[in-house]
């Protein structure tokens, strides 16, 4: 499966018809070419970026039940002030919780893109090379 876009200039999609993904990266040229095609074209539907298929704070907060509830009101103050993410990961570093939080976050994306496949109608085929 395809990894979401990390921002505007990165991302997916995937041919309806053949059923080939197409990832394009920070090419800028490449991007506004494929981005223009995948816009244009029926054919083609774009993999949302990894913002839009993540709630953040439900994440984080789910997250912080499991592993870090003793922090978990701290963890909502972050949030509640500017560079959140930066300070949680500071955290995350100094209770070593980074990997953890790592494969938390890679297991949500990972669902939400499966659920956004079953949602489009994109039929998912497991170890395919």
């Amino acid at each position: 499966m395809p990894d979401a876009g990390k921002n505007d200039e990165e991302g997916s999609f995937v041919d309806l018809e053949s059923g080939k993904f197409v990832q394009f990266g920070d090419d800028p040229e490449f991007f506004v070419e494929r981005q223009d095609d995948a816009d244009s074209n029926d054919r083609c539907l774009l993999f949302p970026p990894k913002r839009d298929l993540v709630i953040g704070w439900n994440v984080v907060r789910n997250f912080a039940a499991a592993h870090a509830p003793e922090h978990a009101d701290k963890i909502a103050g972050f949030f509640e002030r500017r560079r959140a993410y930066r300070k949680f990961n500071d955290l995350l570093h100094e209770l070593d919780l980074l990997t953890p939080w790592q494969a938390f976050e890679y297991k949500t994306v990972h669902m939400s893109l499966r659920n956004w496949c079953e949602d489009n109608d994109i039929e998912i085929i497991e170890n395919a090379v």
